[in-house]
C-alpha cells in the first residue's frame, strides 16, 4: 500500500513537472511574442517618424514663385499649402463678381487670378478694388 502511494505521489510529481515545463513553454513563447510585437512596433515607430520628416520637409520648402502677367511687375510667393482660384472673366454683372470675389478670399484662399477676356471689362475697376481690400492677393489680368 505505501508503494501504491509512494508511485502515486511520484505520478503527481511527473504530472506538476510537466505542467511547470508546460507553463515555462508557455511563457518563453508569450515573451517571444511581445519581444517581436516590441520589435514591430520599433520599425513602425521609425518608419513614422521618417513619413513626419519627409512631410515636413515637403512642407518648409521654399514657396512657389508665380509669375503673373505684363502689367503685374512683382513675383507673387505661394507657399506649397496656399490654396488660389484662377478665373477667367467675361461680361459679369459687377455686384456678382465683386460678391464672387469677396466670398472666395472670405474663405480663405490665398490668392485669386483673374483673367478678362476683355481689356476694357468694367468689372476690371471692382477686381481693382477688392484688389486693394485683401492686400494685393487679388492679381488681375486684363
Amino acid at each position: 500500500q505505501l508503494q501504491g502511494k509512494v508511485g502515486d505521489a511520484v505520478d503527481d510529481m511527473r504530472r506538476a513537472s510537466a505542467n511547470v515545463d508546460g507553463k515555462r513553454v508557455a511563457v518563453a513563447v508569450e515573451e517571444k511574442n511581445v519581444a517581436d510585437a516590441k520589435s514591430e512596433l520599433e520599425e513602425k515607430q521609425q518608419h513614422l517618424q521618417k513619413a513626419q520628416a519627409e512631410l515636413a520637409a515637403a512642407f518648409n520648402r521654399k514657396p512657389a514663385r508665380l509669375r503673373f502677367g505684363a502689367e503685374d511687375d512683382k513675383d507673387v510667393q505661394l507657399t506649397k499649402s496656399s490654396a488660389a482660384i484662377v478665373s477667367s472673366v467675361r461680361g459679369a454683372p459687377a455686384a456678382a463678381l465683386r460678391s464672387f470675389i469677396l466670398y472666395h478670399m472670405h474663405l480663405g484662399f490665398d490668392a485669386m487670378f483673374l483673367y478678362f477676356d476683355d481689356p476694357e471689362d468694367p468689372g476690371i475697376q471692382i477686381a481693382r478694388s477688392c484688389q486693394s481690400e485683401h492686400s494685393g492677393n487679388v492679381h488681375i489680368q486684363p
